[in-house]
Protein backbone atom coordinates (compact mmCIF):
# COMPACT_ATOMS: atom_id res chain seq x y z
CA UNK A 1 0.00 0.00 0.00
CA UNK A 2 1.48 3.41 -0.47
CA UNK A 3 0.22 6.91 1.03
CA UNK A 4 -1.97 8.96 -1.05
CA UNK A 5 -1.64 13.31 -0.38
CA UNK A 6 -4.83 14.45 0.85
CA UNK A 7 -6.49 17.09 -1.71
CA UNK A 8 -10.12 17.41 0.06
CA UNK A 9 -12.01 16.86 3.05
CA UNK A 10 -15.72 16.38 3.57
CA UNK A 11 -17.54 16.15 6.29
CA UNK A 12 -19.57 12.66 6.08
CA UNK A 13 -20.20 12.42 10.03
CA UNK A 14 -18.72 9.50 12.07
CA UNK A 15 -18.36 6.14 10.80
CA UNK A 16 -16.14 2.51 11.08
CA UNK A 17 -12.88 3.41 9.87
CA UNK A 18 -9.10 2.16 9.24
CA UNK A 19 -5.87 4.41 8.65
CA UNK A 20 -4.29 2.12 6.03
CA UNK A 21 -1.70 4.99 4.81
CA UNK A 22 1.27 2.74 5.12
CA UNK A 23 4.11 2.41 2.66
CA UNK A 24 4.20 -1.17 2.88
CA UNK A 25 3.01 -3.95 0.56
CA UNK A 26 2.38 -6.80 2.46
CA UNK A 27 1.71 -5.14 6.13
CA UNK A 28 -2.09 -4.72 5.38
CA UNK A 29 -3.91 -7.04 3.20
CA UNK A 30 -7.53 -7.84 2.29
CA UNK A 31 -9.61 -11.24 3.11
CA UNK A 32 -13.23 -12.17 2.15
CA UNK A 33 -13.06 -7.87 1.80
CA UNK A 34 -11.60 -6.90 5.16
CA UNK A 35 -8.59 -5.48 5.54
CA UNK A 36 -6.18 -6.73 7.74
CA UNK A 37 -2.88 -6.28 9.46
CA UNK A 38 -1.14 -9.91 11.41
CA UNK A 39 2.36 -9.45 10.08
CA UNK A 40 3.12 -8.68 13.26
CA UNK A 41 1.21 -10.61 15.45
CA UNK A 42 2.98 -13.52 13.22
CA UNK A 43 5.90 -12.39 14.05
CA UNK A 44 5.99 -11.88 17.21
CA UNK A 45 4.05 -15.44 17.66
CA UNK A 46 6.90 -17.16 16.20
CA UNK A 47 9.60 -15.57 17.95
CA UNK A 48 7.33 -16.21 21.60
CA UNK A 49 7.14 -19.95 20.64
CA UNK A 50 11.18 -19.92 19.09
CA UNK A 51 11.97 -18.36 22.77
CA UNK A 52 9.71 -20.52 24.88
CA UNK A 53 11.16 -23.56 23.12
CA UNK A 54 14.50 -22.28 23.95
CA UNK A 55 14.01 -21.72 27.64
CA UNK A 56 12.60 -24.88 27.84
CA UNK A 57 15.17 -27.26 26.06
CA UNK A 58 17.98 -25.33 26.80
CA UNK A 59 17.65 -23.64 29.78
CA UNK A 60 21.05 -22.92 30.63
CA UNK A 61 21.91 -21.40 26.76
CA UNK A 62 19.07 -19.28 27.28
CA UNK A 63 19.69 -17.73 30.61
CA UNK A 64 23.25 -16.84 29.33
CA UNK A 65 22.10 -15.46 26.55
CA UNK A 66 19.50 -13.07 28.47
CA UNK A 67 22.24 -11.95 30.87
CA UNK A 68 24.61 -10.97 27.91
CA UNK A 69 21.85 -8.84 26.42
CA UNK A 70 20.34 -7.50 29.56
CA UNK A 71 23.10 -4.63 29.83
CA UNK A 72 21.45 -3.13 26.44
CA UNK A 73 17.67 -2.53 28.52
CA UNK A 74 17.38 0.66 29.49
CA UNK A 75 18.19 -0.56 33.21
CA UNK A 76 20.28 -2.96 32.96
CA UNK A 77 20.93 -3.89 36.40
CA UNK A 78 17.81 -4.45 37.41
CA UNK A 79 17.35 -6.56 34.10
CA UNK A 80 20.31 -8.54 35.32
CA UNK A 81 18.82 -9.20 39.10
CA UNK A 82 16.00 -10.42 37.45
CA UNK A 83 17.48 -12.70 35.48
CA UNK A 84 19.51 -13.79 37.91
CA UNK A 85 17.00 -14.53 40.14
CA UNK A 86 14.90 -16.25 37.57
CA UNK A 87 18.09 -18.88 36.82
CA UNK A 88 18.48 -19.58 40.66
CA UNK A 89 15.02 -20.37 40.72
CA UNK A 90 15.52 -22.59 37.77
CA UNK A 91 18.22 -24.44 39.63
CA UNK A 92 21.26 -22.94 37.45
CA UNK A 93 23.77 -21.46 39.93
CA UNK A 94 25.73 -17.76 38.81
CA UNK A 95 29.01 -17.78 39.69
CA UNK A 96 31.19 -14.29 40.24
CA UNK A 97 34.18 -14.01 36.97
CA UNK A 98 37.01 -15.41 38.07
CA UNK A 99 41.09 -14.11 36.79
CA UNK A 100 41.19 -16.70 34.60
CA UNK A 101 37.82 -16.23 33.22
CA UNK A 102 38.46 -12.71 32.24
CA UNK A 103 40.84 -14.19 29.17
CA UNK A 104 38.14 -16.33 27.82
CA UNK A 105 34.24 -15.25 26.31
CA UNK A 106 35.00 -11.99 25.62
CA UNK A 107 34.90 -10.98 29.35
CA UNK A 108 31.20 -11.47 28.77
CA UNK A 109 28.17 -13.78 30.56
CA UNK A 110 29.52 -17.55 29.61
CA UNK A 111 28.47 -21.14 30.51
CA UNK A 112 31.30 -22.85 32.38
CA UNK A 113 31.05 -26.44 33.31
CA UNK A 114 27.05 -26.23 33.26
CA UNK A 115 26.87 -23.11 35.39
CA UNK A 116 26.90 -19.74 34.46
CA UNK A 117 29.22 -17.47 34.87
CA UNK A 118 29.90 -13.80 34.78
CA UNK A 119 32.42 -11.23 33.43
CA UNK A 120 33.48 -8.03 33.44
CA UNK A 121 31.41 -7.02 31.17
CA UNK A 122 28.25 -7.63 33.78
CA UNK A 123 30.35 -5.18 36.42
CA UNK A 124 29.36 -1.80 36.75
CA UNK A 125 31.61 0.41 35.45
CA UNK A 126 33.65 -1.91 32.90
CA UNK A 127 34.02 0.02 29.54
CA UNK A 128 35.77 -1.77 26.79
CA UNK A 129 38.92 -0.05 27.29
CA UNK A 130 39.64 -0.38 31.11
CA UNK A 131 38.73 -4.47 29.81
CA UNK A 132 40.65 -4.84 27.04
CA UNK A 133 43.29 -2.88 29.33
CA UNK A 134 42.79 -5.14 32.27
CA UNK A 135 43.62 -8.64 30.03
CA UNK A 136 46.32 -7.12 28.36
CA UNK A 137 47.97 -6.82 31.48
CA UNK A 138 46.70 -10.11 32.65
CA UNK A 139 48.49 -11.90 29.78
CA UNK A 140 51.33 -10.25 29.89
CA UNK A 141 52.21 -10.78 33.35
CA UNK A 142 51.20 -14.25 32.67
CA UNK A 143 54.47 -14.12 30.68
CA UNK A 144 56.80 -12.36 32.86
CA UNK A 145 56.36 -14.63 35.84
CA UNK A 146 55.97 -18.08 33.35
CA UNK A 147 52.53 -19.18 35.05
CA UNK A 148 49.06 -19.57 34.23
CA UNK A 149 47.36 -16.34 36.09
CA UNK A 150 45.11 -18.91 38.43
CA UNK A 151 48.41 -19.99 39.45
CA UNK A 152 49.19 -16.99 40.96
CA UNK A 153 49.71 -16.15 44.70
CA UNK A 154 48.00 -13.28 46.01
CA UNK A 155 51.33 -11.46 46.21
CA UNK A 156 51.97 -11.77 42.71
CA UNK A 157 48.41 -10.73 41.66
CA UNK A 158 49.22 -7.63 44.12
CA UNK A 159 52.27 -6.49 42.69
CA UNK A 160 52.34 -7.48 39.11
CA UNK A 161 48.57 -7.34 38.57
CA UNK A 162 46.41 -4.48 40.96
CA UNK A 163 49.39 -2.16 41.03
CA UNK A 164 49.68 -1.88 37.33
CA UNK A 165 45.71 -1.12 36.64
CA UNK A 166 43.41 1.91 37.82
CA UNK A 167 42.62 2.30 41.44
CA UNK A 168 38.51 1.68 40.60
CA UNK A 169 39.68 -1.72 38.50
CA UNK A 170 41.84 -3.08 41.40
CA UNK A 171 38.66 -2.08 43.84
CA UNK A 172 36.26 -3.70 41.65
CA UNK A 173 38.25 -6.92 41.24
CA UNK A 174 38.67 -7.33 44.78
CA UNK A 175 35.62 -6.44 46.22
CA UNK A 176 33.36 -7.89 43.41
CA UNK A 177 34.94 -11.65 44.63
CA UNK A 178 36.90 -12.04 40.81
CA UNK A 179 40.38 -12.91 43.18
CA UNK A 180 39.82 -16.04 44.84
CA UNK A 181 43.28 -16.61 46.66
CA UNK A 182 41.92 -18.00 49.43
CA UNK A 183 41.67 -14.67 51.42
CA UNK A 184 39.19 -12.24 52.96
CA UNK A 185 37.91 -9.74 49.87
CA UNK A 186 38.82 -7.06 53.12
CA UNK A 187 42.19 -8.40 53.62
CA UNK A 188 43.21 -7.99 50.44
CA UNK A 189 41.49 -4.76 49.98
CA UNK A 190 43.52 -3.87 53.24
CA UNK A 191 46.64 -4.91 51.43
CA UNK A 192 45.94 -3.13 47.90
CA UNK A 193 45.05 0.20 49.73
CA UNK A 194 48.12 -0.12 52.12
CA UNK A 195 50.97 -0.81 49.06
CA UNK A 196 49.26 1.85 47.22
CA UNK A 197 50.95 4.21 48.93
CA UNK A 198 54.28 2.92 47.74
CA UNK A 199 55.71 5.06 44.50
CA UNK A 200 56.24 3.39 41.30
CA UNK A 201 60.29 3.12 42.32
CA UNK A 202 59.46 1.42 45.90
CA UNK A 203 57.20 -1.29 44.02
CA UNK A 204 59.81 -1.89 41.67
CA UNK A 205 62.08 -2.95 44.42
CA UNK A 206 59.28 -4.57 45.85
CA UNK A 207 58.36 -6.79 43.57
CA UNK A 208 61.79 -8.35 43.34
CA UNK A 209 61.05 -9.92 46.62
CA UNK A 210 59.68 -12.98 47.76
CA UNK A 211 57.15 -11.84 50.13
CA UNK A 212 55.85 -8.73 51.69
CA UNK A 213 57.19 -7.92 54.63
CA UNK A 214 60.32 -8.84 53.45
CA UNK A 215 60.66 -6.90 50.54
CA UNK A 216 59.33 -3.89 52.43
CA UNK A 217 62.03 -4.05 54.56
CA UNK A 218 64.39 -3.72 51.30
CA UNK A 219 63.02 -0.85 50.54
CA UNK A 220 63.38 0.67 53.43
CA UNK A 221 66.98 -0.04 53.23
CA UNK A 222 66.89 1.34 50.23
CA UNK A 223 64.68 4.73 50.51
CA UNK A 224 66.12 8.04 52.14
CA UNK A 225 65.43 9.12 55.71
CA UNK A 226 61.81 11.19 55.22
CA UNK A 227 60.66 8.19 53.30
CA UNK A 228 61.20 5.57 56.20
CA UNK A 229 58.37 6.38 58.37
CA UNK A 230 56.29 5.95 55.66
CA UNK A 231 57.41 2.83 54.93
CA UNK A 232 57.31 1.37 58.53
CA UNK A 233 53.69 2.93 58.69
CA UNK A 234 53.01 0.08 55.38
CA UNK A 235 54.32 -2.20 57.21
CA UNK A 236 52.42 -1.80 60.38
CA UNK A 237 49.07 -1.38 58.59
CA UNK A 238 49.69 -4.83 56.72
CA UNK A 239 50.66 -6.98 59.89
CA UNK A 240 48.56 -4.76 61.83
CA UNK A 241 45.33 -3.13 59.80
CA UNK A 242 43.40 -0.18 61.65
CA UNK A 243 40.06 -2.11 61.24
CA UNK A 244 38.97 -5.41 60.85
CA UNK A 245 40.00 -7.79 57.89
CA UNK A 246 37.21 -10.15 58.19
CA UNK A 247 34.70 -10.71 55.55
CA UNK A 248 30.85 -9.83 57.08
CA UNK A 249 28.38 -10.84 55.15
CA UNK A 250 26.80 -7.42 55.20
CA UNK A 251 29.52 -6.19 53.83
CA UNK A 252 29.56 -8.36 50.70
CA UNK A 253 26.04 -8.31 49.87
CA UNK A 254 27.08 -4.35 49.74
CA UNK A 255 29.74 -4.76 47.54
CA UNK A 256 28.32 -7.23 45.04
CA UNK A 257 24.96 -5.35 44.63
CA UNK A 258 26.40 -2.50 43.76
CA UNK A 259 28.57 -4.13 40.97
CA UNK A 260 26.48 -6.71 39.67
CA UNK A 261 23.00 -5.18 40.75
CA UNK A 262 22.25 -8.71 42.97
CA UNK A 263 24.39 -10.71 45.31
CA UNK A 264 25.64 -13.38 44.47
CA UNK A 265 27.70 -15.08 47.27
CA UNK A 266 24.96 -14.45 50.04
CA UNK A 267 21.08 -14.41 49.73
CA UNK A 268 20.82 -10.34 50.77
CA UNK A 269 17.68 -11.11 52.91
CA UNK A 270 18.64 -14.47 54.36
CA UNK A 271 21.65 -11.78 55.40
CA UNK A 272 19.04 -9.23 56.55
CA UNK A 273 17.06 -11.75 58.47
CA UNK A 274 20.34 -12.70 60.75
CA UNK A 275 19.26 -9.63 63.16
CA UNK A 276 15.36 -8.89 61.42
CA UNK A 277 12.82 -11.70 61.17
CA UNK A 278 9.33 -11.33 59.52
CA UNK A 279 6.66 -13.46 60.04
CA UNK A 280 5.61 -13.94 56.18
CA UNK A 281 7.51 -14.89 53.09
CA UNK A 282 6.84 -12.99 49.37
CA UNK A 283 5.80 -16.94 48.47
CA UNK A 284 3.31 -17.23 51.45
CA UNK A 285 1.93 -13.82 50.18
CA UNK A 286 1.39 -15.08 47.18
CA UNK A 287 -0.24 -18.17 48.14
CA UNK A 288 -2.99 -16.11 49.69
CA UNK A 289 -1.96 -15.88 53.36
CA UNK A 290 -4.21 -13.01 55.04
CA UNK A 291 -4.23 -10.81 58.08
CA UNK A 292 -1.35 -8.35 59.30
CA UNK A 293 1.62 -10.12 58.33
CA UNK A 294 5.28 -8.50 58.64
CA UNK A 295 8.01 -9.13 55.63
CA UNK A 296 11.26 -8.90 55.24
CA UNK A 297 13.21 -7.76 51.92
CA UNK A 298 14.42 -5.50 49.35
CA UNK A 299 12.32 -2.44 47.45
CA UNK A 300 13.15 -3.39 43.71
CA UNK A 301 11.13 -0.79 42.47
CA UNK A 302 9.40 2.28 43.07
CA UNK A 303 6.81 4.79 41.78
CA UNK A 304 5.33 8.22 43.12
CA UNK A 305 2.47 9.80 42.06
CA UNK A 306 -0.18 12.30 42.90
CA UNK A 307 -3.95 11.34 43.60
CA UNK A 308 -6.22 12.60 41.46
CA UNK A 309 -9.60 11.72 43.14
CA UNK A 310 -11.35 11.25 46.29
CA UNK A 311 -10.98 12.92 49.81
CA UNK A 312 -7.04 12.57 49.51
CA UNK A 313 -6.80 14.26 45.97
CA UNK A 314 -3.34 16.25 45.84
CA UNK A 315 -1.67 14.03 47.93
CA UNK A 316 1.29 11.56 47.44
CA UNK A 317 1.34 8.18 47.54
CA UNK A 318 3.57 5.17 46.60
CA UNK A 319 3.53 1.92 44.81
CA UNK A 320 6.26 -0.40 44.14
CA UNK A 321 7.58 -4.34 44.69
CA UNK A 322 9.28 -5.91 47.46
CA UNK A 323 11.40 -8.89 46.86
CA UNK A 324 12.44 -11.56 49.70
CA UNK A 325 15.60 -13.15 47.67
CA UNK A 326 12.92 -15.97 46.34
CA UNK A 327 9.95 -14.39 45.45
CA UNK A 328 8.63 -10.48 44.53
CA UNK A 329 5.22 -9.06 45.61
CA UNK A 330 3.34 -5.44 44.70
CA UNK A 331 3.04 -2.79 47.90
CA UNK A 332 1.56 0.30 48.26
CA UNK A 333 1.74 2.71 50.44
CA UNK A 334 -1.61 5.57 50.91
CA UNK A 335 -1.01 9.12 51.39
CA UNK A 336 -0.84 9.19 55.44
CA UNK A 337 1.57 6.17 55.31
CA UNK A 338 3.80 7.61 52.54
CA UNK A 339 3.80 10.74 54.33
CA UNK A 340 5.68 9.29 57.30
CA UNK A 341 7.77 6.93 54.57
CA UNK A 342 8.53 8.89 51.90
CA UNK A 343 12.46 9.39 52.73
CA UNK A 344 12.68 5.17 52.93
CA UNK A 345 10.38 4.78 50.25
CA UNK A 346 13.78 3.98 47.54
CA UNK A 347 14.31 1.40 45.01
CA UNK A 348 17.74 -0.99 46.90
CA UNK A 349 16.36 0.16 50.24
CA UNK A 350 16.24 -3.76 52.39
CA UNK A 351 12.87 -2.65 54.65
CA UNK A 352 10.99 -4.51 56.93
CA UNK A 353 7.28 -4.39 56.06
CA UNK A 354 4.24 -4.61 58.31
CA UNK A 355 0.75 -4.61 56.50
CA UNK A 356 -2.27 -6.69 54.67
CA UNK A 357 -2.87 -7.74 51.79
CA UNK A 358 -5.38 -5.52 49.43
CA UNK A 359 -8.13 -6.97 47.46
CA UNK A 360 -5.99 -6.45 44.13
CA UNK A 361 -3.09 -8.50 46.04
CA UNK A 362 -0.61 -6.40 46.94
CA UNK A 363 0.60 -5.55 50.15
CA UNK A 364 -0.82 -2.50 51.77
CA UNK A 365 1.50 -0.79 53.90
CA UNK A 366 1.47 0.37 57.29
CA UNK A 367 4.26 0.36 59.06
CA UNK A 368 7.94 0.44 57.63
CA UNK A 369 11.60 0.18 59.29
CA UNK A 370 14.13 0.94 56.90
CA UNK A 371 17.51 -1.57 57.62
CA UNK A 372 19.78 -0.89 55.45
Amino acid sequence: MQSEKIIGIKKIGKKQCMDIEIKSENHIFYANGIATSNSHWVGYGMTTYLTAYAKNHFPIHFMTASLRHARNKPQPQERARELIEEAEKMGIPVLLPTMESLKYSNNDVCIDNDLIRLGLKSMKGFGQASIDKTVSIIEQTEKNVGKNIADFSWREILLHVLTKTSSDVSRSLITGGVINCGLDRSKMLNDYETISMLTKKQLEILREQDDLIGGLEAVYDEVNKTQKPKIKSVMQLLLSPTSSTEDRPGWLVKQEKSLYGIPITYNQVEVLQQNYTGDTTCKEFLDGKQGEMTIVGEIVDVRKFKIKNGKNVGKMMGVGKLNDGVDTIPIVAFSDEFKVYENSWQKGNCVSLKGIKSDKGSLIVRELKEIY
